[in-house]
């Protein structure tokens, strides 16, 4: 154990997925106020563990459920990177908010935790380029394309499963246009949620390396949300809002989970640092602080709007999720791959494509973590930065189609991404119970695969509700940093599996992003019909005009009436 803690003080852990700003929405309405994080008692993670943890770098996750795809999903992410800034306003001491790989050196350097933003699922994107933009000048660093559900534009892994039909074959020309972009931004794909055929056109056309931020490696643990050996040779606080804000408000929830991360950071400076870069995870390292980035956990969480996703990376959010558990109106979720869910994609839509362009522009993660097998494909096929697979474990090891299959891992190692394996029993073992080897398990399937240098942490803490004996919370970690010192891993696998491979990730998409300086952003919405529904108004489509038209004839009319009303009563 000597021997881990001083590789961990050497090298900051980053940690590619939490979900504390989901359980601060869910068991405090988002009311930072109300909420001591160092002595809250009721969640994996909390100051005192996160100091026990030795946690360097944090991408908290800007989730919000598949259910808010189609409603009001970017609210709600909006309102989860929102939690993430709050925390490391309220938290200085310990958060630095980070958008870049030079923000969590600069962020390790004052011993803060550096504080990135991913979304975790495309939903949260509403199938908008601009809406990836926002949330990229707002720190989303990555972008799961799609959770346990399909985006208009790109398949989740439950496709794979043969629970849900396929909506795109993978990613639609949008979903292709989303790569992209997040290639152009520099955000960093994240393929933990997506089909297999998704993780392999993502690997073919990203020009940036991507990244798995939560999944482990499929050999290990045959589950569809696992990572394929074949994608692994290619190739955060989490502001989640569940998949039931879709359509309703799915923005503004998002928003407030993003709002409570900023919070902690700002009520525990001494602890946490908000992070939005690799330099800033850098130095709230070198403070001791952790550094605290966002993740917006759900594609549905910017409402099919690329301006939503570009209002939250200038929040800080620094990854999304492009699904979470639901499909979005432009990429399909793991849980057609399972076939429980129809596809409505095929994988990524054209908007989805739009938007994995507009994340590499901003140079916003990209994260799959929940997306379908196609997604994944298609994500790796046209971005043009690394993604990532923020929270996603090996299939072949677990089968489980949040898991990703051989075929994507092999890939993943080629686009220099990285997955993030995750802790949670169900798709570590695919069962209630595991231990800390069964998740090192995962990591020495991955290695053999597709190298050290492709693997991170992505422990899903306070998102699920089994972990191994031995990681029970957020301070276990460095069990399982000894357990791979006992495999035989090196000082330098083990650093690189902490931190320094997402460092390498995150500066990859900010040097993609970079290069695409001066590439204006891109301004066509999602066509109306693919996101038309009860929560959703057509100003500024075409059909608008009609709409006005008609409200103003009926204005006249009313006029008219009360009018002819006046007259009579004189």
């Amino acid at each position: 154990m000597t021997r881990a803690l001083r590789l961990m003080s050497e090298t900051p852990l980053i940690d590619g997925h939490n979900d504390l700003p989901w359980q601060i929405l869910k068991q405090f309405n988002n009311e930072l106020n109300k909420v001591d994080l160092n002595t809250l008692g009721t969640t994996h993670t909390n100051i005192p563990k996160i100091k026990a943890g030795r946690l360097g770098a944090q991408f908290w996750s800007a989730y919000v459920p598949c259910e808010t795809q189609y409603k009001d999903a970017v609210r709600q992410t909006l309102e989860q990177i929102d939690v993430v800034h709050r925390m490391c306003q309220k938290y200085p001491e310990t958060f630095m908010f980070a958008t870049s790989s030079q923000d969590i050196m600069d962020a390790f350097s004052m011993n803060k935790t550096a504080s990135l933003i991913g979304v975790e699922g495309g939903h949260s994107i509403d199938s908008s380029l601009g809406t990836l933009r926002i949330m990229y000048q707002l720190g989303v660093r990555y972008l799961t394309l799609t959770h346990s559900c399909n985006t208009p534009w790109a398949d989740n892994w439950r496709v794979d499963t043969g629970s849900e039909p396929s909506q795109h074959n993978g990613l639609s020309p949008f979903g292709k246009q989303l790569i992209v972009e997040m290639n152009r931004l520099g955000m960093l794909i994240d393929l933990a949620h997506v089909t297999v055929k998704v993780m392999n056109q993502v690997l073919d056309m990203s020009k940036a390396p991507v990244i798995f931020s939560h999944s482990s490696a499929y050999s290990i643990c045959p589950h569809k949300r696992n990572v394929p050996d074949e994608v692994l040779k290619r190739v955060f606080w989490s502001a989640y809002v569940p998949c039931e804000t879709q359509y309703k408000d799915a923005v503004r929830q998002t928003l407030e989970q993003i709002d409570v991360v900023h919070r902690m950071c700002q009520k525990y400076p001494e602890t946490f640092m908000f992070a939005t870069s690799s330099q800033d995870i850098m130095d709230a390292f070198s403070m001791n602080k952790t550094a605290s980035l966002i993740g917006v956990e759900g594609g549905h969480s910017i409402d099919s709007s690329l301006g939503t996703l570009r209002i939250m990376y200038q929040l800080g959010v620094r990854y999304l999720t492009l699904t979470h558990s639901c499909n979005t109106p432009w990429a399909d979720n793991w849980r057609v791959d399972t076939g429980s869910e129809p596809s409505q994609h095929n994988g990524l839509s054209p908007f989805g494509k739009q938007l994995i362009v507009e994340m590499n522009r901003l140079g916003m993660l990209i994260d799959l973590a929940h997306v379908t097998v196609k997604v994944m494909n298609q994500v790796l096929d046209m971005s043009k930065a690394p993604v990532i697979f923020s929270h996603s474990s090996a299939y072949s090891i677990c089968p489980h189609k949040r898991n990703v299959p051989d075929e994507v891992l092999k890939r993943v190692n080629k686009t220099g991404g990285i997955v993030m394996v995750n802790f949670y029993n169900d798709y570590v073992t695919c069962s209630k119970t595991a231990k800390v080897s069964d998740v090192a398990d995962h990591f020495d399937h991955i290695k053999k695969v597709a190298g050290a240098g492709i693997i991170g942490f992505g422990g899903d803490y306070d998102g699920v509700t089994r972990l191994p004996e031995g990681l029970e919370d957020v301070s276990k970690v460095p069990n399982l940093v000894a357990e791979l010192l006992r495999r035989g891993w090196t000082d330098e696998e083990v650093k690189a599996a902490l931190g320094n491979n997402l460092l390498r990730v995150l500066t990859e998409v900010e040097e993609v992003r970079d290069r695409l300086n001066g590439t204006s952003p891109d301004d066509v919405p999602i066509p109306y019909e693919e996101v038309k529904n009860s929560c959703r108004t057509s100003y500024g489509y075409p059909s608008a005009g009609a709409v006005h038209s008609l409200s103003t004839l009926a204005l006249l009319l009313t006029l008219a009436f009360q009018a002819l009303v006046t007259l009579t009563a004189s």
